[in-house]
């Protein structure tokens, strides 16, 4: 546009002198004039549309840089999330393998047996039946025989289901008495009573989506501070998860 504002600044006085001193074929130079103005003006929108064209290339770059920039983002941010894995693997890796003997999970400076309350006990109710005694007396063997110096936390877990036909407050203290009817048979098989602790978590730590084998009742064999091994000063082997005994197909309504 300047350009073409340019050449007619120079082309009109051109065309006033032309005439002014009396040019032989005024008409003629005027058609060439206009032709050179209609030329300007090609050039004109040639150079707009060139404009054009390199402003949509530049919008284009624009647009994959930006698209680079967005995958280059999200390919940071895979990197970030694999180096974690790779680190919690490496972590679990690093752990001691898990191990059983005799029904406990053992682990460094702690071991622990799960018993099904289908097992031990009858819907609703915090004795003991007779298999369920069998079954803590040969657990109170055990911890004798492994465990004698060690503290023994039993703890008493239910399911969700709401306590009504039974006499029971809520599942924390149904928990809490099968925990205590569980801590009696121990140190009745004899279990020092010093060693023992007792307690119940009502419905507040399942294991597992099936009711069934959230009622148990689990016992921990824990080193006492300063030890390590066995109660009796081997070394432990390790663990890294709970048991579970196997429960009973039948539900326990309470």
């Amino acid at each position: 546009m300047k350009r073409l504002m340019s050449s007619l600044m120079l082309v009109v006085p051109l065309v006033v002198l032309t005439l002014s001193t009396g040019c032989q074929d005024p008409k003629k130079e005027i058609a060439r004039l206009n032709q050179e103005i209609s030329q300007l003006k090609a050039d004109r929108d040639a150079v707009d549309a060139e404009k054009v064209k390199a402003m949509d290339a530049l919008a284009k770059a624009q647009a994959e840089k930006d698209g680079l920039s967005s995958q280059l983002g999200t390919m940071q941010s895979q990197m970030g999330e694999l180096e974690q894995r790779l680190a919690s693997v490496h972590t679990e890796a690093a752990k001691p393998t898990p191990t059983t003997k005799n029904g406990w999970i053992v682990a460094p400076g702690v071991s622990m047996i799960s018993v099904s309350s289908d097992l031990l006990f009858s819907s609703g109710k915090a004795e003991l039946t007779s298999a369920g005694k069998s079954k803590i007396a040969e657990i109170a063997r055990e911890i004798r025989k492994e465990y004698p110096n060690r503290d023994i936390y039993v703890i008493g877990h239910t399911d969700t289901d709401p306590i009504r036909k039974t006499h029971w407050k809520d599942n924390w203290e149904l928990s809490t008495e099968r925990s205590l009817a569980v801590t009696r048979t121990l140190q009745a098989s004899g279990v020092s009573g010093k060693q023992i602790l007792a307690g119940g978590r009502g419905e507040y730590q399942p294991e597992s989506s099936t009711k069934a084998k959230n009622r148990r009742v689990e016992i921990y064999a824990v080193e006492k501070s300063g030890r390590s091994g066995s109660g009796k000063g081997s070394s432990a082997k390790s663990s890294g998860s709970k048991a579970s005994a196997k429960p009973a197909s039948h539900s326990s309504k309470k």
